[in-house]
């Protein structure tokens, strides 16, 4: 690890826990936030978090506009988001909440590149004058686990991609009452997305805060996944009733998700993450979620890459906890650590009777698509842009035949 020179880069100010929503007044009005705008989306909706959100900001003197959720079958992306621009700037909206997962994130980032940097953005891209611009402050609050990208510097508007530093939310603000109810294939591709990333991240990264964000995530995925699901003969269904403990659970994994995020924007040494929404985009399948594939890949990655870092070994110390790691020989630890996500997978298949595949082959994905697949990775050239020391085309293609 390298402790003499290392950047780690987060604009994002984490809330956590009791009493975080009522300090969010505070933190926005800190930012010069006076008339806020919330975009939210049917999740919010189902959650009932209006009804937490406006009492936090009844004694601030800020006014809080609720846009209701997008229809997505009444217009095109860039048809909602001129209809939000229409509103913010007639009606002097000076901040931005996501209050939402997904699209809405994405939405209330574009919104605010819109508003902060003008409309004509999206036809000239992003400049390099404008990487020293600030933008409005925004606030992301998320109801159900994430991809991640909600809290990264990066946004999606109509296929095209902007990267920013500013673009990340300046508050990053997870309450267990915000929590709705969310399907269990979300919750894991939300939590499997974020192992890939942190479980990576603190293998390869030489970086102490990176590490330090890491260790955070993999423990709260450890410690609040299993009991979020532990309901194993009654996959299908959904919970019957959202309770605290629900809440709770569901908050953690959220929190992870956006620590995740917090990763992506100072790591290109995620091989896994990568490949999982890659096998997502291009695998002609719908089981696979890119979170489902991106744990199929995260435990070949690691050997693929590892080497003899020990890094590898102390892995076993935030997936299995202090006794764990205590109880196993040094030479040993590497192995204990993969052989733990591998029974993750394991015990999703059983528990999920197949829904949640343990390798490609489980998720309907033959050798001649993994041929198909391996072919086109050798074609692009984001597999050449990985920190991680002996990466290439092949070897990353070679992880696809070991899944």
């Amino acid at each position: 690890m390298n402790t003499d020179n290392f950047t780690f880069l987060c604009r994002s100010r984490s809330l956590f826990g009791k009493n975080a929503l009522e300090h969010l007044p505070f933190e926005l009005s800190g930012m010069g936030a006076r008339k806020v705008f919330v975009l939210r989306d049917n999740a919010s909706e189902s959650s009932d978090s209006i009804r937490h959100l406006r009492p936090a900001f009844a004694d601030s003197g800020m006014t809080l506009g609720l846009c209701p959720p997008p229809d997505q079958n009444s217009g095109t992306g860039t048809d909602i988001l001129k209809d939000c621009y229409r509103t913010f700037t007639g009606k002097g909206y000076d901040s931005i909440i996501a209050l939402g997962t997904g699209p809405i994130t994405d939405l209330a980032k574009a919104l605010n590149l819109a508003v902060s940097l003008g409309p004509e953005v999206f036809k000239r891209g992003i400049q390099p004058q404008d990487q020293a611009k600030s933008l409005l402050p925004f606030a992301y609050l998320p109801t159900r686990g994430g991809s991640g990208r909600e809290s990264s510097c990066r946004a999606c508007c109509n296929a095209q991609i902007f990267e920013l530093p500013a673009l990340a939310p300046d508050i990053v603000l997870t309450d267990e009452r915000l929590m709705a109810a969310d399907t269990k294939e979300n919750i894991i591709c939300s939590a499997f997305s974020a192992l890939s990333v942190c479980c990576e991240t603190f293998v390869f990264a030489d970086n102490p805060m990176a590490k330090a964000y890491a260790s955070a995530g993999i423990s709260l995925l450890m410690e609040h996944l299993f009991p979020l699901l532990e309901t194993e003969n009654e996959w299908n269904a959904r919970p019957a009733a959202v309770g605290n403990k629900y809440r709770r659970n569901l908050a953690c994994i959220a929190h992870a998700s956006a620590i995740s995020g917090f990763l992506l924007a100072n790591s290109t040494s995620i091989i896994s993450f990568h490949l999982g929404n890659f096998i997502a985009e291009n695998a002609d399948t719908s089981g696979l979620t890119a979170g489902s594939a991106a744990a199929i890949f995260l435990p070949r990655v690691l050997e693929q890459f590892a080497g003899n870092t020990p890094a590898l070994a102390q892995l076993l110390l935030p997936l299995g906890g202090q006794d764990a790691f205590s109880a196993v020989p040094p030479v040993q630890q590497a192995a204990a650590a993969i052989h733990i996500l591998q029974n993750i997978l394991n015990r999703f298949y059983q528990i999920s009777f197949g829904a949640v595949p343990r390798s490609l082959g489980d998720a309907g994905i033959d050798k001649s698509a993994v041929a198909r697949l391996q072919e086109k990775i050798q074609q692009e050239d984001i597999w050449t842009e990985t920190g991680i020391s002996g990466a290439g085309r092949d070897k990353i293609a070679a992880v696809l035949l070991r899944s």
